[in-house]
């Protein structure tokens, strides 16, 4: 599954620099692309994918990706995206984690600082490791 999203990600990212290098679809593609992965997922994962943290966060990102359809904040989602693909960091689905009903831990600085700058643990949807 780690493989679908990735590849879903690069799909995606292309889909914007198209869309930045006069492209005028890209960014709907973009979107497309992210809906398409979202439902993917939820016929992989049935029911428990619809709250599972990994989907909010495609959610959102599928939402910042609708804001791509603004030029100005193209670059945005070019870098949300290069970083999800680079080095495996979700910005979204961090601070996602750090929403009251995501965590049992009380909300803290140091709570912040772990969930922001800690190495990206292997998940439920990343599948197998290979």
């Amino acid at each position: 599954m780690k493989t679908l999203s990735r590849i879903s990600w690069l799909l995606a990212l292309a889909a914007l620099l198209a869309g930045r290098l006069g492209w005028g679809p890209g960014p709907l593609l973009a979107v497309a692309i992210a809906a398409l992965h979202a439902a993917a997922l939820a016929a992989v994962f049935g029911r428990q994918a619809l709250v599972a943290i990994q989907m909010r966060a495609l959610f959102s990102l599928m939402a910042l990706l609708g804001l791509a359809l603004w030029p100005p904040l193209h670059w945005l989602q070019i870098a949300a995206l290069s970083g999800m693909l680079l080095f495996d960091y979700c910005l979204a689905g961090r601070l996602l984690l750090l929403l009251p009903w995501n965590r049992s831990a009380p909300f803290s600085l140091g709570l912040v600082r772990r969930m922001l700058f800690t190495y990206p643990l292997p998940t439920a949807f990343d599948g197998p490791t290979e």
